[in-house]
């Protein structure tokens, strides 16, 4: 299915966790972003676009804050180099939005006027969170399996790190907020799942009690 969004929205689909104007709205939003992880393709729209139908601040087509959401487009395409008529894979505009806005300063810059702002920094602070944790438990496994090189020392502190984390309050908040749906759809969060670190850590105590043996 593709969704034509005007540019900015890509970042708002990226960060969407059901808040919303009012409940046709978040539907239609809801719509969208699961479309686009089951392999939708984005088409980079100039206005209104498929989000904003359901908008209350679409007046016959067009948005009561056009100047905002027209600078805030003009930002986007110009930070990650995107044009009106661009046909994006959903992956590729994650990575895009992450890399030059989400983990750079122009995220307050073009966003810090939103009115969901500081809902959506949040939001990428816990997603960045679990993003570190959920590399550094991959890189962890792959270790472990034999499929990257193996050091003992790196490995050690990986395993402390993701344990440490396992055991603090962030974590804990993380997989309350996950339960709750309060966390992107589309983030990976393996590092989540109540058994995840948990058999890794047990996984790592077997490998390192056979490694002593041998």
């Amino acid at each position: 299915m593709e969704a034509r969004l005007r540019p900015h929205h890509i970042l708002c689909a990226q960060n969407f966790v059901g808040y919303g104007y009012n409940e046709e709205f978040t539907g239609r939003m809801n719509r969208i972003t699961e479309s686009l992880m089951a392999g939708g393709e984005i088409i980079l729209h100039e206005g209104c676009d498929d989000i904003c139908s359901a908008c209350p601040n679409n007046k016959e087509g067009r948005c009561i804050s056009l100047d905002k959401v027209d600078r805030m487009d003009r930002e986007v395409l110009k930070v990650c180099d995107f044009s009106y008529g661009d046909r994006l894979d959903p992956e590729k505009a994650r990575s895009y939005a992450k890399e030059k806005i989400f983990e750079t300063e122009d995220f307050s810059r073009i966003c810090g006027g939103c009115q969901w702002y500081e809902i959506c920094r949040k939001i990428r602070i816990k997603v960045s969170r679990i993003e570190k944790y959920e590399n550094i438990m991959h890189k962890a496994e792959m270790m472990l399996e034999g499929s990257m090189d193996y050091d003992a020392e790196v490995l050690r502190e990986m395993v402390s790190e993701l344990a440490a984390y396992y055991e603090s309050a962030e974590w804990k908040e993380d997989f309350a907020d996950d339960e709750a749906g309060r966390l992107p759809k589309g983030i990976k969060r393996g590092v989540l799942s109540e058994d995840g670190i948990y058999d890794l850590l047990e996984r790592y105590r077997d490998f390192c009690n056979k490694y002593k043996a041998d």
